[in-house]
């Protein structure tokens, strides 16, 4: 897989927001070869890597973030993924652990500089495949926002559907704390109208009788 190539204006200020953590890992490295080297003074490998780990930190904090900001995008792309990041093999601090093991002469540091920084950059760039695209970008933008007004469309409908059920639970408490009719009692009260409605009709037959016979 061919590696993208950035082609920065060299002329522009970039603001570089994983190669100074990158220089720290180089310098710490530096560091810990310089230990190994006071514990095994018999072995110049440790004390090549440790002045060569040295060189290459001073060499990029001299480097104009210009020429720096491929290595710089392809940190942030490696290290916004943990997975992505630790499949990475071998890692970046292993690599930076190896540098300069064996003896680089001083007429060739620049260059070996500038070849393990784009031989890095080249594999970090095949692990990652290439960056998406603008429209890639854009679709998948639009696509978070259908995903958020379809949630939005559906806590509405919640809303609304929670407000439904609330209503219904009030109104089923409501007639649930009504008085339910004694059927006994009913039973009486019919009866009593039927009996009142009896002594008022004889009462009326009465009536009309005695009206009739003039009585």
């Amino acid at each position: 897989m061919a590696p993208t190539i950035y082609t920065p204006d060299p002329d522009a200020t970039y603001t570089l927001t994983h190669v100074p953590g990158f220089v720290d890992d180089v310098v710490h490295q530096a560091q810990w070869r310089a230990e190994k080297a006071a514990e095994y003074p018999d072995d110049p490998r440790n004390a090549n890597a440790a002045e060569a780990l040295g060189a290459l930190a001073g060499w990029l904090k001299a480097r104009p973030s210009s020429r720096l900001t491929r290595l710089d995008d392809a940190l942030a792309r490696l290290y916004a993924d943990d997975d992505t990041a630790s499949s990475f093999v071998p890692g970046i601090t292993d690599r930076l652990g190896r540098f300069g093991f064996t003896l680089v002469p001083l007429h060739a540091r620049g260059l070996a500089f500038e070849t393990f920084l784009t031989t890095l950059t080249d594999d970090i760039e095949e692990h990652l495949g290439p960056p998406p695209s603008t429209i890639e970008q854009r679709v998948q933008k639009l696509a978070e926002t259908y995903v958020e007004s379809l949630k939005d469309l559906r806590d509405a409908h919640l809303d609304d559907a929670r407000q439904a059920f609330d209503d219904a639970a009030v109104e089923e408490a409501r007639q649930s704390l009504e008085p339910v009719p004694d059927e006994d009692r009913l039973n009486e009260d019919r009866q009593e109208v039927l009996t009142q409605a009896r002594q008022d009709f004889f009462t009326m037959v009465q009536d009309a009788e005695q009206d009739a016979w003039g009585t």
